[in-house]
């Protein structure tokens, strides 16, 4: 048994209202998508366009325009599986999405350790030819004391410290002509340094002094220290 009533003054009240506010808002959405190719492809205009239509049906019908059947409920259950399917395409994507994201990260963790392994290794290759040329420095018989660009002296070896006198402390920092050139030789102890820092290599027989003021005689030899095409010391 189907029970029919004529509806009451607010009820048609509501219904106008309602039909009012959603013809606004279909209006809304027709004049934002106007001049768009696929906008019956876009998941918004499609939805007010299904409700849309089926509104104007189930008015017509009610004022008994028309005779057909009521598409409203059906309207509603087409956009409800609309939304459906977009949420799960959604959720496909991202999860999609989600597990490439996690392959990336997998293969930059995988790149990270592979790099950071890769700079251990030169590190400690960089750190064994540093000793290893350090140790021949520091071994070696011969005084030698190796300076920057400005002629200050960086460090000094074990040779050098017993021939002069002066400890690595004592020499670090210091002036290599103001440390052991005598007053009487300072302006030729001083072109030699001089023509090393313009990138020339000098051989030559002179006199030093010692920390206690001690005068012998020396051979010199300065050669320029070159890295990388670039002139970053000199050696003595």
């Amino acid at each position: 048994v189907i029970n029919e009533s004529a509806p009451g003054i607010v009820t048609e009240l509501t219904f106008i209202i309602g039909l009012i506010t959603f013809i606004i808002i279909a209006v809304l959405v027709i004049q934002e998508f106007r001049g768009q190719k696929d906008k019956f492809r876009h998941p918004l205009f499609l939805s007010t366009f299904i409700l849309f239509i089926t509104f104007i049906n189930d008015t017509l019908l009610g004022v008994g325009v028309i005779k057909s059947i009521y598409l409203l409920e059906v309207g509603f259950l087409i956009v409800i599986g609309l939304v459906a399917f977009l949420l799960s395409k959604n959720i496909m994507e991202t999860l999609a999405t989600k597990e490439a994201l996690e392959q990336v990260n997998l293969e930059l963790q995988t790149h990270k350790e592979e790099l950071e392994k890769t700079i251990f290794d030169r590190t400690q290759d960089y750190q064994s030819q540093t000793e290893y040329f350090r140790s021949l420095v520091d071994n070696n018989p011969i005084a030698t004391v190796s300076l920057d660009n400005n002629q200050n002296i960086l460090a000094v070896n074990k040779a050098f410290e017993d021939l002069f006198g002066y400890s690595q402390a004592d020499a670090i920092h210091q002036d290599l002509d103001n440390l052991i050139a005598p007053e009487e030789h300072f302006d030729v102890a001083k072109k030699l340094t001089e023509d090393v820092l313009k990138s020339k290599k000098i051989y030559d027989r002179g006199i030093r002094k010692r920390k206690n003021g001690d005068r012998f005689n020396v051979e010199i030899l300065g050669v320029p220290v070159v890295f990388d095409g670039k002139k970053v010391g000199l050696l003595g």
